[in-house]
């Protein structure tokens, strides 16, 4: 994770690629972290199908786990990935739902959360633009 919090993804997709494989044996906490960053790898790769198939796998890991926190980043990395995709709607969907699981938790001031909130700002903000 730190390699991708510094934009590293040269060795990161490598490095999780043992707990993302189907029918994983690791705790579902490790399986949904390392899919969100894989995912991340596939949206800079620019692998917005993979990305988006991957938080579709890690759905069912990320419902298991204690906390929101993968499934809020699995979220916005999967709407980042539909709306580079230019699939608008399915963007919009994807990080409502993450902006929504972050304001009913108390996960409200992590990391996950600010990402889900600024990705509706900055939606909100391009059509503001449009207009001028």
């Amino acid at each position: 994770a730190i390699d991708i919090y510094n934009d590293r993804i040269d060795r990161a997709g490598q490095l999780v690629s043992p707990y993302v494989q189907e029918d994983s044996v690791h705790r579902p906490w490790l399986v949904a972290v390392s899919c969100n960053i894989h995912t991340f790898v596939d949206i800079q790769s620019f692998a917005y199908d993979r990305a988006r198939k991957r938080q579709e796998y890690a759905i069912p890991f990320c419902a298991t786990t204690r906390r929101p926190f993968a499934g809020l980043y699995g979220s916005c990395f999967a709407g980042i990935a539909a709306f580079a995709q230019l699939e608008v709607p399915a963007a919009e969907r994807l990080v409502q739902e993450a902006f929504s699981l972050a304001r009913e938790t108390a996960a409200q001031r992590s990391h996950a959360a600010r990402l889900a909130g600024a990705l509706p700002g900055r939606r909100w903000y391009e059509r503001l633009m449009e207009w001028f």
